[in-house]
């Protein structure tokens, strides 16, 4: 399986762990797992772990992954909060923060993992 989803401890947030490289239909399979295990534990926060991931779109690819597969997913907005944890040396997710962002998802991007569960855990 190219990714896990899990719950986190405090059951307060989402827990994705990407093994495989990003691809635009890897990254709709796994927001809409993602979403329902969410709504499963009643949580609108991620912590999407690309750390072992690399974005192999290219910016076309990135932008019509968000403008054309989840922009128009009703769901989307109740993404209150998305932590993209990526590689310290890793710069090829950085658009992808952006185009989420633009069709109105809370989406940030981090390279310390700390920095991520403070973010998903403030109010």
């Amino acid at each position: 399986m190219p990714y896990t989803i899990t719950v986190s401890q405090n059951n307060k947030y989402i827990i994705v762990r990407v093994t495989d490289d990003m691809s635009r239909k890897l990254a709709a399979e796994i927001a809409e797992q993602a979403l329902l295990m969410g709504k499963k534990w009643g949580t609108g926060r991620y912590l999407i772990d690309l750390t072992a991931s690399r974005n192999r779109e290219s910016i076309l690819g990135s932008y019509l992954s968000a403008y054309e597969d989840l922009a128009e997913v009703p769901w989307r907005k109740t993404l209150t909060r998305v932590a993209l944890l990526v590689d310290p040396q890793d710069n090829s997710h950085d658009f992808n923060e952006i185009v989420l962002n633009n069709i109105g998802m809370r989406a940030t991007l981090f390279r310390d993992r700390d920095e991520a569960l403070q973010y998903l855990l403030e109010d």
